[in-house]
């Protein structure tokens, strides 16, 4: 299941910091919901777990780190290729190319604001 109503929809995250923040939230949320129960299960996340900063972004496909902020501070778009792997320009050029991007795209809703595209 993906996090949006259609699967073959890739996603920009307009403000990445922000969305980094969002999702380091609802992780917290989801351990404090599961901590409790005594199913087998224990809630692991790269965002609570390993101190990665929000602003610490890294190409899913060729792992270069992929810059979220510009000098002045303001949020760098970040495009993810199928809902999930975020892609570097390089990337997003070079898959583009082949035909593997989604026509369908949209804006994160937890997320929108200004950016530069």
């Amino acid at each position: 299941m993906t996090m949006y109503e259609e699967e073959e929809i890739d996603v920009i995250i307009s403000n990445p910091v922000l969305h980094r923040a969002n999702d380091r939230e609802y992780a917290k949320q989801m351990r404090e919901l599961t901590k409790n129960k005594d199913n087998g299960f224990i809630y692991i996340d790269t965002l609570l777990d390993t101190g990665l900063t929000d602003d610490f972004w890294i190409c899913d496909m060729c792992n270069d780190q992929i810059i979220v902020l510009d000098d002045e501070g303001e949020p760098i778009s970040v495009y993810l290729w199928l809902q999930s792997r975020a892609l570097c320009m390089d990337c997003i050029d070079k898959y583009d190319n082949k035909g593997y991007l989604n026509e369908g795209k949209m804006f994160c809703p937890c997320c929108i604001g200004k950016e530069i595209v």
